[in-house]
């Protein structure tokens, strides 16, 4: 048997911050805890990964488009 595992929104957000140039530790804190609400109230059930990071950061780092977002994460600009 394979077995797949499917990759977090907390397992990928560092990534992600960096490739951002997010560094304000005030606002990585807040995505983070953000991220772990999103997961523990299962709020988002069906969303990617990568799609659930996209939308923390848009919410938390208005100064970033979200174009820009879009275009590093890979989801799409809605």
């Amino acid at each position: 048997n394979i077995s797949i595992k499917e990759v977090t929104a907390k397992e990928i957000l560092g990534r992600y911050c960096a490739l951002l140039g997010i560094e304000d530790q005030c606002k990585l804190k807040s995505i983070n805890e953000v991220i772990e609400k999103v997961d523990e109230l299962n709020i988002m059930c069906g969303k990617s990964a990568k799609t659930i990071v996209a939308t923390v950061i848009y919410h938390i780092c208005k100064e970033i488009k979200i174009k820009s977002i879009s275009e590093i994460v890979g989801v799409s600009e809605i």
